[in-house]
């Protein structure tokens, strides 16, 4: 189901959906407001990277680049692994696992292919910073999408918004696509902004003054074959797919490469049949293709199918663009108020 078809679908059972929009609210803060269990603290520093809007908004390329900064310092990551089909409550990634990207989700799979650190997958956050501690040479924990987590306690929690949907819209689930209501911004020590400005900074500044705020650029960073080669389309025609939440940026990004000339949208976190793979390859012959592309993500799930095929499957890497603003204020945090490791 495209963005557009479930903006729509709110619209027309707004009246529906308001109540229950105010009920999420209230679940929300009875939540962490009753929070009875104890949370841990690592000895660890903890930074987090989360986001209060449901759906994709580039978090996982942040948490990379976060763990490809600070390598001196042998982070480990932290995620829950969302739709994995594993069970355990904290378990580490192993890179050698055959069916790795859905037993561990991913966007683990992801960071551990692109970073090589350590990443722990597991409901229990608490668990996984004890294993890292007790197992691992690591001098810093980098959780992913952490913000609403309340088993582990967070020294810097960065807040990632996607700064292209505007701020006047963000309502609460299901009216609308926040996991929680604006005011969590306060809890957050810094907000990266994503994608075109459409006020949120005027509206930080205002209602969250003295707020760091910094501007997240995703960039194009490379084209990759099953090899690890880099590619360069040239003049070929192409075609691409993803499972993404919004694919939008993503095919308008590549409509810049050539010639783009077909492209396929999966939901998010699709899991790729050998009928799906079958399809792609059949599409792209039948259009007389030879590059199919597609996103970091995606691409470690299908790989071993385009193996053998007459299409070349074709990686696209995509990093951030952070300022020395950043980094510096990363680094101060992490030195004035970070558990001591």
């Amino acid at each position: 189901m495209s963005l557009d078809t479930i903006h729509r679908f709110r619209e027309l059972l707004w009246i529906v959906f308001l109540p229950i929009t105010w009920l999420w609210i209230f679940v929300s803060w009875f939540r962490r407001t009753h929070h009875r269990q104890q949370t841990y603290r690592s000895s660890l520093p903890v930074v987090s990277i989360g986001n209060i809007h449901s759906g994709g908004v580039g978090k996982t390329p942040m948490v990379i680049s976060v763990v490809e900064h600070f390598k001196a310092r042998s982070p480990s990551v932290v995620t829950r692994g969302y739709r994995r089909t594993g069970s355990a409550d904290s378990e580490r990634v192993t890179q050698q696992h055959l069916t790795g990207p859905s037993y561990f989700g991913d966007e683990p799979w992801l960071i551990a292919q692109q970073t090589n650190a350590p990443v722990y997958v597991g409901g229990n956050r608490s668990l996984s910073a004890q294993s890292i501690e007790k197992a691992e040479d690591s001098r810093l924990i980098v959780l992913d999408d952490g913000f609403q987590q309340l088993g582990l306690h967070v020294d810097i929690p960065i807040l990632v918004l996607p700064s292209q949907r505007p701020w006047e819209s963000s309502l609460c689930l299901p009216l609308g696509e926040m996991r929680e209501p604006l005011s969590a911004i306060s809890r957050a020590k810094a907000v990266v902004l994503t994608g075109e400005d459409l006020g949120w900074t005027p509206f930080l500044r205002q209602y969250f003054p003295g707020l760091p705020v910094f501007r997240g650029k995703r960039v194009f960073s490379g084209l990759f074959d099953l090899n690890g080669d880099e590619v360069s389309l040239g003049k070929e025609p192409f075609g691409a797919f993803c499972g993404l939440a919004d694919p939008s940026d993503f095919f308008q990004m590549l409509s810049s490469f050539g010639e783009f000339q077909w492209s396929e949208a999966f939901p998010d976190h699709y899991s790729y049949g050998s009928k799906d793979i079958e399809g792609l390859i059949n599409q792209g012959k039948s259009r007389g293709l030879r590059y199919l592309v597609t996103t970091a993500k995606d691409w470690y799930k299908v790989k071993s199918g385009f193996e053998k095929s007459e299409i070349a499957l074709v990686r696209c890497d995509i990093s951030y663009q952070l300022s020395s603003e950043f980094w510096g204020f990363l680094e101060k945090e992490m030195n004035t108020t970070c558990s001591p490791g």
